[in-house]
C-alpha cells in the first residue's frame, strides 16, 4: 500500500485566492488515471462552506504535474479564475522551477526553443520556450533554475530530455540508469522538479504577488548528499 500523500501547505490566502505548496504525488485535478484525492478536493475540505461562492467552486487555476511539487494557485471566486486563466494564457505569470538533471549542461545559462508535439493532438507542433540557469554543478548532475515562457504539457521535462540532460527521477522522459544511480547513491525517490515560485498580478487589483515554496526536505537531502561528494 502506498503511503498517504501529505496535504498542501498554505502559503498565501485572501478572499480571492489561495496559494499552496503542493507535495509531489498529489494530482491537481481529477481525470483519467486519477483515483485518489486531488488539490481541488483538499481545497473543498479546507475551505468548507467558503469553497462555493455564487455557484463557483474554488478550483486550481493552472496545471502542475502530479509528481512535481511547489506553488499552486487556487481561485476562490469566478472573476479570479477568469483573470488568472487570462494571465497564464498570455504568459504573464513568471514561473521559477528547480530541477536536478543528469549530466552537465554546456553553458551556465541558455534558452531552449525547440517546438514540442501537442500531446493532445499528435502530429501538431507547438512553439515552446524554456530559459535555464545553472545554480550548482556536481560531478554527474546539475542543479538548474528553469523559467518556462510557454505552458506546454511536460515542457521543462521534454526540453531537458531533448538536450540530453533529463530531469532525474523522471520515469517518462528520463534515463533509467541515471534514475537508478540517483536513487541508490543520493536517495532520490521522486522526480526532482519543484515549482519554486510564481509571480503574478493579483486578480482583484493587479498588485504584484510573489509566492515562494521552499525546496522539500526529500529534495534538500539529495542536494546535501551530492554536496558531500
Amino acid at each position: 500500500m502506498l503511503p498517504r500523500v501529505a496535504d498542501p501547505v498554505v502559503l498565501f490566502e485572501d478572499e480571492w485566492i489561495l496559494v499552496v505548496d503542493k507535495p509531489s504525488g498529489l494530482a491537481v485535478h481529477s481525470g483519467a488515471g486519477v483515483t485518489d484525492a486531488t488539490v481541488n478536493d483538499w481545497a473543498a475540505r479546507y475551505l468548507g462552506p467558503r469553497a462555493i461562492r455564487n455557484d463557483f467552486a474554488a478550483s486550481v487555476a493552472h496545471r502542475l504535474d502530479r509528481e512535481t511539487s511547489g506553488v499552486v494557485i487556487i481561485a476562490k471566486r469566478r472573476p479570479a479564475m477568469r483573470k488568472l486563466a487570462e494571465a497564464f494564457e498570455q504568459h504573464a505569470v513568471l514561473k521559477d522551477y528547480l530541477a536536478l538533471v543528469g549530466g552537465r549542461l554546456p553553458h551556465e545559462e541558455g534558452r531552449l526553443d525547440t517546438p514540442l508535439m501537442d500531446l493532445a493532438r499528435p502530429g501538431r507542433m507547438q512553439t515552446a520556450v524554456t530559459a535555464y540557469r545553472v545554480e550548482e554543478r556536481f560531478p554527474s548532475a546539475t542543479l538548474i533554475a528553469c523559467s518556462p515562457g510557454t505552458g506546454r504539457k511536460h515542457q521543462i521535462r521534454r526540453h531537458l530530455a531533448q538536450l540530453g540532460c533529463p530531469v532525474l527521477g523522471d520515469s517518462v522522459y528520463g534515463a533509467a540508469g541515471q534514475n537508478q544511480q540517483a536513487a541508490e547513491a543520493w536517495g532520490l525517490r521522486r522526480m526532482f522538479l519543484h515549482a519554486r515560485s510564481l509571480t503574478f498580478a493579483h486578480p482583484r487589483d493587479g498588485a504584484p504577488v510573489h509566492v515562494v515554496a521552499p525546496l522539500p526536505a526529500e529534495l534538500t537531502g539529495v542536494v546535501r548528499a551530492l554536496s558531500a561528494l
